[in-house]
């Protein structure tokens, strides 16, 4: 009650009478002991927290609850930025409790995911055998085999990602029908055959993913992560073709919206003046009514601005086409308006940087009747005074 009405200072104190007065074969003993020690990891009392779990695994290895109890307080502490006692009380689960214990196996895959993280692969290798032929009898076994193999995706791993997942469908084939075939693998078996550039065989693994998850709801945003991977990869064709199909195939959803955003940001990447304008055109004529248009505009030109910073030499291309897409949803919206100032003051610059200044002009001063008080309004003062020199010369 004390920790509900969040009196932790008295629910803290009535916690240590418990473990100072009860007995240590009292469950609620332990349960007091742990609460200690959440509290301390909570506020970084390290000494105090690691004293107490030292109690903790000496005095209270044969309760029931046991590996419940040291699980959750290893992830408390990776949680709190200290991976290297995680390790250790995950380590400690795996020897002292027992095989038929779910916390056991979960304190396993969180070795597992460990050495993954360290790179150790030797290691990962010896402590993955071992969890299949420690809790083969485990019925949730598939589901943690699928988190080691996400954990080597995040990694970047996707060799292993998929070494692992064929290796286990060969020799353990009951996985398969457990439902280690998730969407989610499947995606990563595409994403690894990508990064390899095995271009055969990750359409034929993207060709197998769509027919097998074709009524799966998250199918539109694992095809939107794919394609944002082969973007990333520069195969704009493959990345296209891909958000494609989600315009087609979900154009009454958000996933369409989206999707249509980024046909456009790929034109641009790939350099297609013609695509881009056409992709626009598309999206303010399909998408006019949508509540999210103005957000998607705002990302379009938030690309078109980064390309700018990131680019190490003046292009005019980099400044007219944000300026080309803001004029067509001009001339479909006049009354288009961004509650943002950096939009504005972004469209302003291309102007200037055009050699359009009276335009140029138009953006700064909206900037400064708008928002006053904005970090650009004096910028926006100084290059109205040049645009107006620049014209009174020209």
């Amino acid at each position: 009650m004390y920790s509900k009405s969040e009196r932790y200072d008295k629910a803290l104190d009535l916690h240590q009478y418990n473990v100072e007065h009860l007995s240590k074969d009292d469950m609620y003993t332990m349960w007091s002991l742990v609460e200690i020690i959440k509290s301390n990891i909570n506020n970084a009392n390290h000494t105090d927290a690691d004293a107490a779990c030292d109690i903790l695994l000496a005095e209270f290895s044969q309760q029931p609850a046991f590996p419940i109890e040291v699980y959750q307080i290893a992830m408390k502490y990776k949680k709190s930025g200290r991976p290297e006692k995680a390790f250790q009380l995950h380590q400690y689960n795996i020897e002292n409790s027992s095989k038929d214990d779910v916390y056991t196996m979960w304190s396993k895959v969180e070795i597992i995911k460990s050495y993954i993280r360290d790179a150790n692969d030797a290691a990962a290798d010896e402590a993955f055998n071992k969890l299949l032929s420690e809790f083969s009898d485990q019925p949730t076994l598939p589901k943690e085999i699928y988190q080691i193999v996400d954990e080597y995706a995040r990694a970047g791993r996707y060799d292993k990602a998929d070494q692992l997942y064929q290796h286990v469908l060969d020799n353990w084939p009951e996985a398969r029908q457990a439902g280690l075939e998730h969407i989610g693998v499947a995606e990563i078996i595409v994403l690894s055959f990508i990064e390899s550039g095995n271009d055969m065989a990750a359409q034929e693994a993207l060709d197998s993913l769509i027919a097998d998850f074709n009524e799966h709801p998250d199918l539109a945003w694992t095809l939107d992560g794919i394609a944002g991977r082969y973007e990333k990869v520069e195969r704009y064709d493959e990345a296209r073709s891909i958000y494609q199909k989600i315009v087609t195939d979900y154009n009454e959803t958000d996933y369409a919206l989206t999707a249509q955003k980024k046909l456009i940001i790929v034109a641009m990447k790939a350099g297609n003046d013609a695509a881009t304008q056409t992709e626009l055109d598309t999206l303010i004529t399909d998408f006019n009514d949508h509540p999210g248009l103005p957000r998607a505009i705002i990302d379009i030109e938030e690309h078109c601005c980064n390309k700018i910073l990131a680019a190490e030499s003046w292009a005019s291309d980099n400044y007219l086409n944000p300026v080309k897409v803001w004029e067509k949803i001009i001339k479909r919206f006049p009354d288009f308006f961004y509650d943002d100032p950096d939009l504005y003051y972004f469209i302003a610059c291309c102007y200037y940087q055009l050699g359009q200044y009276e335009k140029a002009i138009e953006y700064y001063s909206i900037v400064i009747d708008k928002w006053p008080n904005d970090k650009h309004v004096r910028g926006a003062q100084h290059l109205i005074h040049i645009c107006l020199e620049r014209l009174t010369n020209t």
